[in-house]
């Protein structure tokens, strides 16, 4: 088969940098897929040994290209260099060096867009995540697998976000008309990348965990959080769809849609907090308190924030219990009540 050229070929893409301990696993598992793949890598000058590992597997096998950029460069860069070497091929995977995809990831997702009687932007599938090396199953973000209709996994996303694309596999298509990844927001611009896709496109759902994401302390967005930069930019971005990529008809949704972005904020910045007191990371607690009341004025006479600035204060940990019941009254969001698997969104097709 002649890479790129006929339809359907996929590209598994991961970025690597000092990933010695986890590259290999990444790598193996899209050496695993059972529908042809080609897997390229991009090392960020790395100096421990994952270079040489990288260069191991390309020397066994050859559906593995492997590239080395000449100097390291924020996530985003290296992102839009991968869409450079894989330009030609029709549907692309970002994969990072930590995480894995199970064997059937790419075929789930090629099925679903062989069913698919319109042009969808993506196919995403469930996932599960690993923490210190243990793999917790979590339920699946949809009750079904399905065809969404773009407006309205456009909404959801912007009251809320918790896709990676780790569990995405993209047409190249619709990522050729969006765009690259804008690098004003650096390690986020995915999630810009995703909610235009949103804004034009229909998308696929699997709700089989065909993605295994490894949430790490020391990770790019871990880092960002602890630096108080994620809320900025988060903000930025769902601002910028607002202003310059809303989907047709939403023209009068403006004001809506901001008040979801600045619910979505809230909970954003106060889901960090039990953790951070856990930690005692007192001084950053109330940062993320401080920075949560931004987006809301009214927050600071609320009972969530007097009972968080009051724990925070006295340096006792959060009653998660307590803390459910206060964000839940105050933002008014059913979401916040209940938990995943979710109903589909209205006009979806089950597959």
């Amino acid at each position: 088969m002649k890479a790129g050229k006929e339809k359907g070929v996929a590209a598994i893409c991961i970025s690597n940098f000092n990933m010695s301990s986890s590259i290999a696993r990444a790598i193996e598992s899209a050496l695993a897929q059972t529908y042809e793949s080609v897997v390229v890598v991009v090392d960020n000058v790395s100096t421990d040994n994952s270079w040489n590992i990288i260069r191991e597997y390309a020397e066994k096998f050859e559906n593995i290209k492997v590239y080395k950029n000449d100097v390291h460069l924020p996530l985003d860069y290296t992102g839009n260099r991968l869409l450079e070497y894989t330009q030609d091929y029709d549907y692309i995977n970002f994969l990072s060096a930590d995480d894995t995809l199970e064997p059937s990831f790419i075929i789930e997702c090629m099925r679903a867009y062989q069913q698919s009687k319109t042009f969808l932007g993506y196919v995403s599938t469930h996932r599960h995540d690993v923490v210190d090396g243990q793999v917790l199953e979590k339920d699946a973000f949809y009750k079904h697998s399905a065809f969404i209709q773009g407006h309205e996994q456009f909404k959801i996303n912007m009251k809320g976000y918790s896709i990676s694309p780790g569990q995405i596999l993209f047409n190249n298509k619709a990522l050729k008309n969006v765009g690259n990844f804008d690098t004003r927001f650096r390690v986020f611009a995915d999630m810009h990348l995703v909610l235009r896709l949103n804004s034009l496109y229909d998308v696929g759902y699997i709700n089989k965990p065909l993605f295994n994401y490894t949430k790490s302390g020391t990770s790019e967005t871990s880092t960002r959080i602890r630096n108080k930069l994620a809320p900025n930019f988060i903000y930025s971005i769902k601002m910028d769809i607002i202003e310059n990529h809303l989907p047709k008809g939403f023209e009068s949704r403006i004001e809506e849609l901001k008040k979801n972005v600045n619910q979505f904020m809230i909970k954003y910045c106060t889901q960090f907090i039990p953790t951070m007191m856990r930690d005692k990371e007192y001084k950053l607690a109330l940062e993320y308190l401080l920075a949560a009341a931004s987006y809301d004025v009214s927050l600071y006479r609320s009972k969530l924030f007097n009972y968080l600035e009051k724990n925070i204060e006295s340096q006792n940990n959060i009653d998660m219990a307590m803390f459910d019941i206060f964000k839940k009254e105050f933002l008014n969001d059913a979401i916040c009540g209940t938990s995943p698997p979710y109903d589909l969104p209205i006009g979806s097709i089950i597959i």
